[in-house]
């Protein structure tokens, strides 16, 4: 995708995806990419100024997941959780699928969210207390979610057949992840990915976006993918702050915090198994520069995942 876009940040791509909300050639600007190619729009006549357009493969997430998703965003908003709101297509529709000459892309156009984001080192503690509450206010929604699934059954052996020594570490996390209780105090609605860098703030408010790996899980799995780095630095009292926020709002158990480290090993794991299958080239083939070195880059932070999970699965 970066490839397509010029000096201005403009792309015909970009033009293609966007052409489904009505948005002229030219308008679209590449914001950034990664798992997901983001565009802006800027419009004074937008709630708050732009838009963002965000488009995946086709394979990699379905038009139902995405209506899903917006639909969940929608009633977040209807009760009151500061959330980016999705934006409709012109045909009435929350995802659309457009074919470009990379290959089909899933589309949706989203709100921008108000305000700015922090890091999590830069928050106050006051803050931290809000992030908290804002994410059990989202586990108390208690809204259900058809077609958001819990993730795939992770078949270990048949993703890493050639490193018995990884197998035998993660199985056991695994075992014990598929044994936690379900029920709805401790399992429901999650936003999957509510860290620093998915919250803009407006003073002591907060409004959530990024909702593409939301879907059912633990309540402190949700917990533990938002506040791993936060967790990571010295100084304690963020953390303890973030915990009195979410307890403000909703109860979390010591034996639930004390899982946070699985759910963290769980989590690399599952960041190594998506490095994995983008990893899976033909060994024997040509391939650009810009992919070589980005392969080189996959590599060398998948090695990263695989050590800390070596590492650590044994303390748990």
């Amino acid at each position: 995708m970066n490839r397509t876009v010029g000096g201005d940040g403009t792309s015909a791509v970009a033009d293609a995806l966007a052409a489904p909300w009505g948005v002229a050639a030219g308008r679209a600007r590449f914001w950034r990419s990664s798992a997901t190619h983001v565009f802006v729009i800027e419009d004074p006549a937008f709630p708050h100024g732009a838009r963002f357009l965000r488009a995946v493969p086709a394979a990699r997430r379905t038009l139902e997941e995405i209506d899903c998703t917006a639909r969940l965003v929608v009633e977040l908003d209807r009760r009151g959780l500061g959330v980016a709101t999705p934006a409709a297509s012109r045909g009435g529709r929350w995802g659309e699928h457009v074919r470009t000459a990379l290959g089909a892309y899933h589309v949706m156009m989203v709100e921008a969210a108000p305000g700015r984001t922090i890091e999590a080192d830069q928050l106050s503690v006051g803050q931290a207390g809000v992030w908290g509450a804002a994410l059990a206010a989202l586990h108390e929604c208690a809204v259900d979610m058809p077609g958001l699934r819990p993730k795939e059954e992770r078949r270990i052996e048949a993703v890493f057949p050639d490193d018995p020594e990884l197998v035998a570490a993660i199985t056991p996390l695994i075992d014990r992840l598929a044994a936690l209780p379900r029920d709805a105090a401790r399992f429901g609605p999650a936003h999957n990915d509510f860290e620093p860098d998915n919250l803009a703030w407006q003073d002591e408010r907060l409004t959530a976006f990024d909702f593409d790996e939301a879907g059912p899980s633990w309540f402190a799995a949700d917990v533990a993918a938002a506040t791993e780095d936060l967790r990571a630095e010295a100084d304690p009292a963020l953390f303890d702050a973030f915990v009195r926020g979410y307890r403000s709002v909703k109860p979390l158990e010591d034996g639930e915090l004390a899982l946070l480290p699985l759910f963290d090993l769980v989590r690399a794991t599952d960041r190594l198994i998506l490095i994995h299958g983008v990893l899976d080239l033909d060994p024997g083939a040509a391939y650009p520069e810009w992919l070589v070195r980005l392969r080189a880059r996959l590599e060398t932070r998948g090695e990263r995942l695989r050590r800390r999970i070596l590492r650590n699965s044994c303390h748990m």
